[in-house]
């Protein structure tokens, strides 16, 4: 799945959609507008964070990762001004795609 790409980040980013095709080492503080697509895996450091915002019902900034995801440090999720979800409301930020060459356990957190 990784094509030998992998993006470290040990500074504060500001990611607004897209794709890498590759893996992404975050070390530092990943702030997400829409949608971003890693095609290999994400390693989320201790010392990290992860900030994401849910805009509406139907409008969720989100992490999508095609290999594993190693997890750990902070993940901040905010609503957007004006926005109230409503009970029973369910949002999925975060997902990681279980690939070829990876079991349904490739998801691992620490301290979320």
């Amino acid at each position: 799945m990784n094509s030998g790409l992998t993006l470290d980040l040990a500074y504060e980013a500001v990611v607004s959609g897209g794709t890498v095709a590759g893996s992404v080492d975050n070390a530092g503080d990943l702030s997400l507008l829409g949608t971003w697509t890693i095609t290999g895996d994400y390693t989320q450091e201790s010392s990290a964070t992860l900030d994401l915002q849910i805009n509406s019902a139907s409008s969720v900034d989100q992490l999508l990762i095609g290999g594993a995801a190693n997890l750990a440090g902070t993940l901040n999720v905010t609503l957007a001004s004006g926005y109230t979800p409503s009970s029973g409301d369910v949002f999925e930020p975060l997902e990681s795609v279980v690939a070829p060459g990876h079991d349904a356990h490739s998801v691992r957190e620490s301290g979320w």
